[in-house]
């Protein structure tokens, strides 16, 4: 018998096993969205984060946790998070900004226990109720770029992101997300120097009008 007629089947097999798991793995969808898209330094960006599950498995109970780190590519500072309505029965973090890594660090939403009232999307065959898969506004924030040029707010997954696979499932006991995300820019523009034109041309306007009259009663005093 020829032990490669035998072994490459059974490999191939193999393969297709885990390519078929990896398909159909369960993911969250992370997309940021700013606006407006330009403003002059100075001005404060309103941004909003929104979590999308796709390909869900049936064995999806809901969201158990979602953590996400923000940065700017210019390294400008962010201010912490609020929690979206969706995710308001959760324990929300609403992430701390590391000035060395220039990071708005876990931005998170976290529910210690499964249940249909108040985990989100959930899969149709668990719940009746909580079934959206998104997108779910997981946060919000703003902050006041300083640097001029074009700016990404960039999206990575934080520490944990994953579901309940059970009914009444305590949190760490699910099975992870397979995360993808999707950041967004805007432009920053220089402050439009002021012209001193015009106000050259009302101080002389202002000169003239005051020395008439002082010269028109020096005359009269002559007389």
């Amino acid at each position: 018998m020829n032990i490669h007629s035998s072994v490459l089947p059974m490999a191939m097999l193999l393969c297709g096993a885990f390519l078929s798991k990896s398909v159909q793995a369960d993911i969250i969808n992370f997309v940021v969205d700013i606006q407006p898209t330009e403003v002059e330094a100075g001005q404060s960006v309103e941004w909003r984060l929104f979590a999308t599950v796709s390909q869900q498995s049936p064995n999806n109970w809901g969201i158990s946790n979602l953590s996400v780190n923000l940065s700017d590519s210019l390294g400008e500072s962010l201010a912490p998070a609020s929690v979206g309505s969706p995710f308001a029965n959760y324990t929300f973090f609403a992430g701390a900004f590391d000035s060395s890594n220039k990071k708005l660090t876990e931005i998170a939403a976290t529910l210690i226990q499964q249940n249909n009232s108040t985990a989100q999307a959930i899969h149709p065959n668990n719940s009746m109720t909580n079934t959206n898969l998104g997108p779910l506004l997981l946060a919000t924030g703003s902050y006041v770029p300083t640097t001029t040029g074009l700016h990404t707010l960039a999206v990575e997954a934080g520490s944990l992101n994953s579901f309940f696979t059970a009914s009444s499932q305590f949190l760490g006991n699910g099975q992870g997300f397979t995360v993808a995300v999707q950041s967004d820019s805007f432009t920053v523009t220089a402050v439009p120097e002021t012209s001193c034109l015009p106000m050259v041309v009302t101080s002389l306007l202002l000169g003239c009008c005051y020395y008439r009259p002082t010269r028109f009663r020096k005359n009269r005093n002559f007389v």
